[in-house]
């Protein structure tokens, strides 16, 4: 099924045309059929958009089929769905009588300015012709994208207090970890270790177990993040930025998480560090 435009829908819209040219007056049903394709189908059916002069049909009239002509490739648009690959299209003239149309009036001033202009100028071809569903560009995207747009929201801010409650995780984990090794850090000081050597070899093995669970939490989300897709838009499933940032800042908390009580450890009496339960 081909989408009927008039001539300059394209530059009205701000598409580009790759190869060709536009639709003109003269293309009617009078003269043979023309086409204009998008890249996607260009691609999809003849492997390139050197596509001009060639020949296909899209309809048939008495059994057999009508042929037409490519005379121009436009670019690639995304209709309902601003995440979805673009898909194969076909532009055919507006040249036959079809019960209700799209009008595209692309101005320089505000566009609800102009529309009672708009309104005489239709009613002065034809006085009977209804108008409905007045709206801008900007106010059709916003309806298109309302609900990926609340769904990302959502996703956003299950992933943030997913995010905060892995911080809180991995601090209350790790520092309850080293908090265990108080009474062996009295020994070891008791013995006469380096308090410095000893918050080195905390750290040290916080950070093994730390670097571990991140490389393991990458990979698993990596493989899930195929689930994702549908929801993104203008971000990959996989951008490192975002995985690099998640997985520096669980490493600066874990940090955090062994220094202070492995730094409150040392500076105890080892006495006490012994008695420590």
């Amino acid at each position: 099924m081909s989408n009927l435009v008039a001539p300059n829908f394209f530059r009205a819209l701000g598409i580009p045309l790759m190869a060709g040219r536009d639709f003109r007056s003269t293309d009617t049903d009078n003269n043979s059929p023309v086409f204009i394709v998008n890249e996607a189908l260009a691609h999809k059916v003849f492997g390139s958009i050197d596509v001009l002069g060639k020949r296909f049909s899209t309809r048939r009239e008495s059994g057999h089929p009508v042929w037409g002509e490519i005379v121009g490739v436009a670019g690639n648009v995304r209709e309902a769905r601003p995440g979805a690959e673009p898909k194969p299209e076909i532009y055919a003239p507006f040249s036959q009588r079809v019960t209700g149309a799209y009008l595209i009036v692309r101005t320089k001033p505000d566009p609800m300015a102009i529309v009672s202009a708009i309104q005489e100028r239709v009613w002065t071809l034809d006085k009977n012709q209804p108008i409905t569903a007045i709206k801008t560009a900007e106010a059709q995207i916003s309806e298109i994208n309302a609900a990926p747009r609340s769904q990302s929201l959502l996703l956003g801010i299950f992933g943030a207090l997913g995010f905060v409650l892995a911080l809180i995780g991995v601090y209350g984990v790790m520092s309850y970890l080293v908090a265990q090794q108080t009474r062996e850090i009295g020994i070891r000081m008791a013995l006469g270790a380096d308090p410095q050597g000893i918050l080195r070899l905390v750290i040290s093995h916080g950070l093994k177990l730390t670097v571990a669970g991140v490389i393991i939490g990458v990979i698993t989300s990596l493989a899930l993040t195929r689930f994702m897709r549908s929801l993104l838009f203008g971000i990959t499933a996989t951008d490192p930025l975002t995985f690099a940032g998640v997985a520096v800042a669980l490493t600066l908390v874990a940090l955090g998480a062994c220094y202070i009580p492995a730094r409150r450890a040392t500076r105890i009496d080892p006495l006490l560090a012994l008695r420590y339960e």
